[in-house]
């Protein structure tokens, strides 16, 4: 009996990571999940690919029936702007007039507090740094401890220099970054939009002829990887093709603040709007934490191709609010069932017999 051929294609978020570091954490979870199942896994195998990016998991169940699942991931990160030193104080200015709105506040939704408290933190952080950009640009910053020395005591002092480590800090810095990154999509500078969705969709076009074995195609997004996924797939919606580059695909987003991101751009809920509606699409599954200070799930409405799930990631809130736990998605039992195409673990062997 041939095996089912599976392809997963994992599109990340914003992270600032080594190539494939998520497509690797991908994999390691679907390890992880295969040895936590062995009631349902005869036995698998995994095979990493160096030349293609790839890794595959040849799968037996103990009913007899085989699949292979190809993991891939798509990387767009490279493609992500640089704030360039000599711009930082007008750019700082602009993310302060685009993030710190009345509009921005409402767009966090009512029951996202963890989302409503990150918020606050980050626009404190923001402004903090602005300033502190602003001192150092106009070169007061090396008198500053002298001044704070002569004047104030050595608490203060201390404060001081904790506060200006904690704006240095990676956290601070890469959520400077990131949303540098998301104004320029949004606002498609340097035609930043436009080139991340040509580079979804070529790789699609790249992968098409290898596409026709697979009976099932998941399109795996992470994060800001949800607002990617969506647009390619509305991209594809909306161009009058002779052919397409994707026939089907199943869309499942994880972490994604795609609810959030709609209130605060317009156009975003359109996209959405557009992706259900496209044929190619023939399922979307929304798995989000609500503990999660970076997701907000997807607003798809109702349809009946499209469900949302909340899901528990056993992280503290306090973990959640410094964003160590949006990346748990890749280990989390739920998720990868949902990859493997293992909805309901309990129930898959049983299924599986009936049918043959």
């Amino acid at each position: 009996m041939e095996p089912d051929r599976e392809l997963v294609i994992l599109i990340p978020g914003l992270a600032r990571k080594s190539q494939q570091a998520y497509g690797d954490r991908l994999s390691d979870g679907i390890e992880d999940y295969l040895d936590a199942h062995r009631e349902l896994i005869e036995s698998y195998r995994r095979v990493a690919s160096q030349e293609s990016g790839r890794a595959r998991f040849e799968i037996k169940l103990k009913n007899g029936q085989q699949k292979v699942v190809d993991a891939i991931e798509v990387t767009w990160n490279d493609l992500r702007p640089q704030i360039r030193p000599s711009s930082t104080p007008l750019v700082g200015l602009v993310l302060i007039f685009y993030w710190f709105s009345a509009r921005m506040w409402r767009s966090i939704p009512a029951t996202s507090k963890p989302m409503r408290r990150a918020y606050v933190a980050w626009i404190l952080f923001l402004l903090s740094w602005y300033v502190l950009t602003i001192l150092a640009f106009a070169q007061f910053s090396e008198f500053i401890p002298d001044l704070v020395s002569k004047n104030f005591d050595g608490l203060i002092k201390v404060i001081w220099l904790f506060a200006t480590m904690v704006l240095a800090s990676r956290y601070v810095t890469d959520g400077i970054d990131g949303s540098y990154t998301l104004y320029c999509y949004f606002k498609n500078r340097d035609g930043l939009y436009d080139r991340v969705r040509r580079r979804i969709i070529s790789f699609f076009w790249q992968i098409r002829d290898e596409i026709e074995p697979f009976k099932r195609v998941t399109l795996l997004a992470h994060s800001f990887g949800s607002a990617v996924a969506v647009d390619a797939i509305a991209g594809i919606a909306t161009r009058a093709l002779e052919e397409q580059p994707l026939q089907r695909v199943e869309l499942i987003t994880i972490g994604s603040p795609l609810e959030y991101l709609s209130f605060r751009e317009p156009s975003i809920r359109k996209r959405i709007e557009q992706c259900v509606s496209c044929p190619i699409l023939t399922r979307w599954v929304d798995l989000y934490a609500s503990t999660d200070a970076l997701c907000s799930k997807a607003p798809f409405g109702s349809n009946r191709k499209c469900t949302a799930e909340a899901i528990e990631l056993g992280y503290s809130e306090l973990e959640a609010q410094l964003g160590l736990s949006h990346d748990a998605y890749f280990e989390h039992p739920r998720v990868l069932g949902e990859v493997l195409g293992f909805r309901n673990p309990s129930t898959v062997q049983t299924s599986v017999l009936v049918a043959e």
